[in-house]
């Protein structure tokens, strides 16, 4: 019996020594998974921050290329108003000096400036 309750007193303290040792991995697994969650945090963060600054620069980008679009828009609408006041200049220059010709008829004069209004309707 007394070989008995050593064997006990062994396993008992083997028991003891094991299970400090489960102790200590589950805290050392806990420690470790504590701080992986940690570092995942610190770099979603950061990833967010960068994807953050990504898209401000992004909008800064598109609102400089849209700018650029306005004037340049602006810039053709001007000269293509130039342009048509211009070439209306011309075309009226054209008419006046066709109804000044002496050689002209009546009825020259009129086919030419009729030709004129009807493009001006059409425009």
């Amino acid at each position: 019996e007394m070989f008995r309750s050593s064997r006990d007193l062994q396993l008992r303290r083997e028991l003891e020594r094991r299970e400090g040792e489960l102790r200590h991995e589950l805290e050392a697994a806990k420690l470790e998974a504590e701080a992986t969650l940690d570092g995942a945090r610190l770099k979603a963060s950061a990833d967010t921050a960068a994807a953050a600054a990504a898209l401000d620069a992004a909008r800064a980008e598109a609102e400089r290329i849209v700018a650029a679009a306005r004037e340049e828009g602006v810039s053709l609408r001007d000269a293509a108003q130039r342009a048509g006041e211009a070439a209306g200049r011309e075309e009226a220059a054209r008419m006046i000096a066709a109804a000044d010709d002496p050689a002209r008829t009546r009825a020259e004069v009129q086919q030419v400036l009729g030709g004129w209004l009807g493009s001006l309707l059409r425009t």
